[in-house]
């Protein structure tokens, strides 16, 4: 089912599913150093892969609009052009 754009609330679900991932992501990192500093390298290994697929999931779930305006435009004209 397609959100309620016209809903403030089902509107900001993108951003706070975003926001919940990357503080977990964060949480998950400070446990990789914390373990890293103890010597468990495996373990803090893990961590650092939970931390990438975490932010992987914001990417897909939560994705970024494609930024528009004038610098957009002049962007795309000025790519492939050699200075």
């Amino acid at each position: 089912m397609l959100p309620n754009l016209g809903n403030p609330a089902q509107a900001q679900e993108p951003t706070r599913t975003g926001g919940a991932l990357l503080r977990l992501r964060d949480v998950v990192l400070a446990l990789g150093r914390e373990l890293d500093a103890r010597g468990l390298d495996d373990a803090a290994a893990g961590c650092r892969d939970s931390a990438q697929q975490l932010e992987r999931l914001e990417a897909r779930v939560c994705p970024r609009p494609a930024p528009t305006g004038p610098a957009t435009a002049e962007a795309g004209v000025l790519q492939g052009v050699e200075r």
